[in-house]
């Protein structure tokens, strides 16, 4: 789906982004020069003063944060062999990065289906090589729905394990094309 599709059909809506705003989104990065920033007239290209104060200050998300807490979280878990826990908050820390970058470009989720919204932004960002990261992380989504709704014991080690992995590689993806 297009960002305007998604706008469209009420899966987001457009949110006004600020300074403050950004702050505790996400670390604005140099190379961050996504349309829909230039257009709310916050931020500019390379040189912008906005963006070298917020990079010197070492400023993080807190859905980073979070998504670093539920990757640690979700080690513990599977240590504990807590299976279907482990893969709850390891996909839990893959949503949170995806709900900083919809932060950052001045989107959030609406409505009750949250979690599509988020995955489906991410896709119509065609961010380089996140198809395979978007489609796994939609199919956590579907079988978290499962464990956590409606059955108890679903998620084999190997699946908690897989989780994690895939966990880690979404969010080092996305540091990478934010150069975070």
């Amino acid at each position: 789906m297009k960002l305007s599709e998604l706008l469209n059909n009420g899966l987001i809506e457009k949110i006004p982004v600020s300074i403050d705003k950004a702050r505790h989104s996400i670390s604005i990065t140099k190379s961050l020069r996504l349309p829909h920033l230039k257009r709310c007239g916050l931020f500019g290209t390379l040189g912008c003063s906005k963006f070298n104060s917020i990079l010197k200050d070492g400023v993080f998300s807190k859905n980073f944060d979070i998504s670093k807490r539920d990757l640690d979280t979700a080690e513990h878990l599977l240590d504990k062999q807590d299976f279907d826990w482990c893969f709850s908050v390891a996909y839990n820390a893959m949503l949170q990065v995806g709900r900083s970058i919809m932060w950052i470009n001045g989107y959030r989720p609406k409505g009750s289906s949250s979690h599509i919204s988020i995955i489906e932004f991410v896709k119509a960002l065609n961010l380089d090589d996140m198809s395979m990261h978007t489609f796994l992380l939609n199919k956590m989504r579907q079988k978290r729905h499962l464990l956590v709704y409606e059955e108890a014991g679903v998620i084999s080690k190997g699946e908690a394990e897989s989780a994690l992995k895939q966990a880690r590689s979404f969010i080092d993806k996305i540091k990478k094309v934010l150069k975070i």
